[in-house]
């Protein structure tokens, strides 16, 4: 949800320019466009933000980018911080590299970390001076590191690593280390048997089965976390801000397209609004309290939704045709606790769930934009 919406934002607002080739830049850079080629040499940081971004110069400090794709072949003397789409990185890093991307490749040198929350696929061909860390469904490790730790429903691994640990996801998971692979101390922790190569060299192996039961109670564990996070915060808003909880419900019920249109607009609207207030100087703080808002939106629309589910099953319960003032009292929490364990239990079913999620997100957001824009008007 969090990578959509990046996208979204990156594609529709970002405006169309090019940055500037073929010099040197002294001071700290920041370039925003739909297609950027970068070949500068930027001895100090560089900010890139756009929907396509290739990095051909050389970067003296920190490299920040956020696109759709992006390829950087410069070399990097600082960390690399990437949020994309597709990502490829083909160059020297001085640093750390931590990035976020659906599908990311990375060939070369990296001098210390390398942290990546991949969605398809990371694939690694590259040598690390220090750790690594990658989560995704699927990963393609090889090279070269002092420890790595994985995360993947499908994994090949090859290279040497002085130590290597595997956790994969899914009861139905594939962990194959490869002919070239040299590892001297190799924990797998899976619901199936690693499979070995007749060539794969490892000094100590520990290998810890995990069960199908295992696995249940381990989402259920996390479901659990989820759900009382949520309830947590709904008790705050339930508390402090009760009045816009109890209209935003009420209003929730009602003209359902007309909230999925002050949602979405408010969704896509609010940074288009964020960005132009950052463009100028006197607007900055404005811009980072709006872009705190909007990001927490997300969260307390979750909280509305749950509100909104939890008084129409408590209606059909207590067989009452709508909520008396009695049931909005400090004591009563009924409904709130209700409808945040069904959110929760609709929102973990695969694929409708996901659907559901999308869908009341948008909903509710719509439905408490429009109360507070009703408050600010009277």
């Amino acid at each position: 949800m969090k990578k959509l919406i990046l996208i979204i934002w990156l594609l529709v607002f970002i405006p169309k320019s090019v940055g500037a080739s073929g010099g040197i830049v002294d001071d700290n850079y920041t370039a925003f466009g739909d297609r950027l080629v970068l070949t500068d040499t930027y001895k100090k940081d560089l900010l890139a933000v756009g929907n396509e971004i290739e990095i051909k110069g050389k970067v003296g400090g920190d490299l920040f980018v956020a696109a759709d794709k992006v390829k950087i072949s410069g070399i990097v003397v600082g960390n690399v911080w990437l949020a994309a789409g597709q990502a490829e990185l083909f160059s020297q890093v001085g640093g750390s590299v931590r990035g976020v991307a659906d599908k990311i490749i990375i060939k070369g040198e990296i001098g210390k970390n390398l942290f990546i929350r991949g969605g398809r696929l990371v694939e690694v061909k590259s040598k690390v001076g220090c750790d690594v860390y990658l989560n995704a469904y699927q990963v393609k490790l090889s090279g070269q590191a002092r420890r790595a730790d994985i995360k993947a429903n499908k994994l090949t691994a090859d290279g040497k690593f002085e130590y290597m640990v595997i956790k994969s996801k899914g009861s139905s998971p594939l962990v194959k280390i490869g002919d070239s692979a040299r590892i001297n101390d190799l924990t797998v922790l899976s619901a199936a048997e690693p499979v070995m190569a007749e060539g794969a060299q490892v000094n100590k192996l520990n290998i810890k089965t995990i069960s199908k039961t295992n696995l249940f109670y381990d989402g259920l564990f996390r479901w659990i976390v989820s759900v009382f996070s949520l309830l947590a915060v709904g008790l705050v808003l339930f508390y402090f801000t009760r009045n816009w909880l109890q209209h935003s419900a009420e209003l929730l019920s009602e003209e359902l397209g007309k909230n999925f249109i002050w949602g979405g607009g408010w969704i896509v609207l609010a940074p288009l609004v964020v960005f132009v207030l950052f463009l100028t100087t006197i607007g900055i703080p404005l811009a980072a309290m709006l872009l705190v808002i909007w990001a927490s939106g997300f969260y307390l629309a979750q909280v509305l939704s749950s509100f909104w589910l939890g008084r129409m099953i408590y209606f059909r319960l207590r067989n009452k045709p709508a909520l008396t003032p009695e049931d909005y009292a400090p004591s009563s929490l009924l409904p709130l606790i209700i409808g945040v364990i069904a959110f929760k239990s609709i929102s973990a079913l695969p694929l409708l769930g996901q659907i559901f999620f999308v869908l009341a997100i948008i909903v509710a957001s719509g439905s408490g934009v429009r109360v507070i824009w009703s408050y600010i008007k009277e």
